[in-house]
């Protein structure tokens, strides 16, 4: 797909519980408005190869339950990322320039399933999981 961006004003769909925008390839990130899609529970951002950061305030979605961004850009997560306390699967797989995951990963208590297969670049998981 051609998308390069969405609108800023793609927040305003508050009612959003899904959003799947997989595959992608020109989409390199997400409106700041994104964080006000407050009842969004599920995002597939797998094979956007060009997406290589999360706006930190992602992490106030407090309904997330499943994140898919394998095959993007992403070299690291937004250090609040553990605020995401509803989060049962995470997807990183292929996500070739991911180093590391952010201390606060481990505040992820309900998380269920962690993929990380084929990240080339992961060094290192906190200290503290």
């Amino acid at each position: 797909m051609g998308l390069d961006e969405l609108p800023e004003n793609f927040g305003h769909l508050e009612r959003l519980t899904e959003v799947d925008l997989s595959y992608c390839e020109r989409l390199n990130k997400l409106p700041e408005s994104f964080s006000n899609l407050s009842n969004l529970e599920t995002l597939y951002l797998t094979n956007c190869t060009s997406f290589q950061e999360l706006p930190p305030s992602i992490c106030e979605l407090e309904k997330l339950k499943v994140l898919r961004f394998g095959g993007t850009a992403l070299e690291e997560l937004p250090e609040n990322f553990g605020h995401l306390q509803r989060l049962t699967k995470v997807d990183l797989s292929n996500c070739a320039r991911l180093r590391k995951l952010p201390e606060s990963f481990s505040n992820l208590s309900n998380l269920e399933t962690l993929d990380l297969t084929n990240c080339t670049s992961f060094q290192e998981l906190p200290p503290s999981i």
